[in-house]
């Protein structure tokens, strides 16, 4: 544990200034004839004492500030980690150490033979490595697979086959978080390897806390741990490990006008006793891929493709924002997307002990409670080939925020609710973000680094908060920090799309910022909403200037 000493040309010219006064009177005291006003008395030792002398102090009174936890907040670089950490033990408040992403990857092969991918099989994505952490045997019967790591091989609809591992990151850090169908390439291929590719988003991936972010989080550590009022709602929820990693929530309740569960009476006013709890797990939500049966409707559409229907129960992806791709099953990645044509969403308390008080399918939106039909048009196939009521099974991609199924189950405890009151955990109201501008770079500079860029921009995005604003300065200052000195930033395109709770969607586009539209009997205000962006969103273009004279 330490405080940074500080070097010796950076000290306080007035500390310097007062030590060698104070040196000197005390040299004087002893010795009243010595000049040791200059000379090489002066400069050898007098100067050179007090200096000295300074260093010690600001270092003994920079640690003594760094036990203050009204100093750490005002100046977080003041001292390191550990001696943060120290401090912040006595609250009972830990830092949040980086985890490392994982994720789930699809080997296509060209021929339906074993193949075995030992421990430390090296991947690459992106420029970053991920490494396997256990030894997996793709098998090509079924009779075969009698292990957690035998992998059955499984034909694809293009005549290839196909098996599954999970990848873990080789270093901790959100740089690590990739989006699904990213291709993620064996260092040395397996044989009859043809490609491969993430069939889950990597989203598990984070950076270890800086002093500043886990000084914000002091309340919490000094805080009760209970679902009593919005700062000890929040320790009590990252008290719990399964919990730590949550980003940011938000708490409507009784007053706010978002709230209108509690209004569900033959009086026409707010009784009280209702919550809506938003919370954010993960800085982007996750797309999982799910099997799942359609029916084949008698319907059509205009272009005469048959209609097939499918329903999302409530299990299915807790928390769900939308089925970003609809493929026939086992399809390769090439083959493309299916035509979504409707998304009807509905809602289903299920038989649980305790449920919250819902009575619409706009205030179950994007809860554990949740439920939807999908109606799609599959283009690869002619209306006559199957008729109505047939069924298949496809390939949905599905995005939602993680844990709040869970989130819901834990509040809903007998032993942990509040006894007064009921509380409806939500994944917040999303408002998917793109980015686009120029960078204007001198013909003799070096091009910057785009997809540092991209991840920086999006970062910066997905660490705004419940604000409700994004602005293009905050983008510029972000993409200045990778630019050579001659380098420029044009106009900042910032476009948003916002999924209300109704299934509607609204867009929102300025060069300027964006600002969440305050709406909130339609649940949409700055508390209910977040802002989401993908560094894949984030559209750079570099163009090269005449230089100057």
């Amino acid at each position: 544990m330490a405080v940074t000493p500080q070097a010796l040309d950076a000290l306080s010219a007035e500390l310097v200034a007062a030590s060698i006064d104070e040196v000197s009177q005390r040299i004087a005291e002893d010795n009243p004839t010595l000049d040791v006003s200059r000379g090489v008395f002066y400069e050898l030792l007098v100067y050179y004492h007090a200096l000295l002398a300074t260093r010690l102090d600001t270092l003994i009174n920079d640690y003594r500030r760094a036990r203050s936890l009204l100093a750490l907040e005002q100046d977080p670089d003041l001292a390191d980690t550990d001696l943060v950490d120290d401090v912040l033990s006595n609250f009972r408040l830990e830092r949040k150490a980086g985890t490392a992403a994982t994720g789930s990857v699809a080997i296509i092969l060209s021929n339906n033979i074993t193949v075995t991918l030992g421990r430390n099989t090296f991947f690459q994505a992106q420029g970053l490595r991920y490494r396997t952490t256990q030894v997996y045997s793709a098998k090509a019967e079924a009779a075969q697979v009698n292990t957690a790591t035998d992998r059955l091989i499984t034909p694809t609809a293009d005549g290839r086959y196909m098996f599954t591992l999970e990848v873990e990151a080789l270093a901790t850090g959100a740089e690590y978080n990739i989006e699904k169908n990213t291709l993620v390439v064996p260092v040395n291929p397996p044989p009859a390897y043809v490609t491969s590719y993430a069939i889950t988003d990597f989203s598990s991936g984070t950076t270890a806390e800086t002093n500043t972010a886990v000084l914000k989080r002091l309340q919490e550590g000094i805080a009760a741990k209970t679902l009593s009022n919005r700062v000890t709602m929040a320790a009590f929820l990252r008290n719990i490990d399964a919990y730590s990693r949550i980003v940011g929530t938000s708490i409507i309740g009784c007053g706010d006008a978002e709230m209108f569960r509690d209004k569900h009476s033959i009086f026409p006013v707010a009784l009280g006793g209702r919550a809506h709890w938003y919370v954010r797990s993960e800085y982007l939500p996750v797309t999982v891929q799910k099997t799942i049966t359609a029916v084949r409707l008698s319907e059509n559409t205009i272009a005469g493709q048959p209609i097939w229907q499918f329903s999302i129960s409530r299990d299915t992806a807790p928390g769900f924002y939308e089925v970003r791709a609809i493929r026939p099953k086992n399809a390769a990645v090439a083959l493309g997307k299916l035509l979504l044509v409707s998304d009807t969403r509905g809602y289903d308390l299920g038989t649980d002990d305790f449920v919250p008080d819902i009575i619409s399918a706009t205030e179950a939106a994007y809860s554990r409670y949740q439920t939807a039909v999908i109606k799609f048009a599959d283009t690869t196939q002619d209306s006559a080939t199957y008729s109505a009521g047939a069924t298949l099974e496809y390939d949905a991609d599905i995005q939602y925020m993680p844990l709040i199924m869970e989130v819901q189950n834990t509040v809903n405890s007998r032993d942990i609710r509040h006894h007064g009151a009921d509380c409806l955990i939500k994944a917040p109201v999303p408002c998917f973000v793109q980015i686009s501008f120029t960078v204007y770079k001198q013909s003799n500079e070096t091009a910057p680094d785009v997809a540092a860029i991209q991840l920086a921009v999006s970062s910066a995005i997905n660490a705004v908060g419940f604000v409700g604003r994004v602005y293009a300065s905050k983008i510029q200052d972000v993409v200045h920090g990778f630019l050579p000195t001659n380098s420029s930033v044009g106009a900042i395109d910032i476009f948003g799309r916002i999924r209300y709770p109704d299934g509607s969607n609204k867009y929102l586009r300025n060069s300027e910022f964006i600002q969440i539209p305050d709406a909130p009997e339609s649940l949409v205000t700055y508390r209910t909403t977040q802002f989401f962006c993908r560094a894949e969103d984030v559209f750079v273009t570099i163009e090269t200037a005449i230089p100057e004279g």
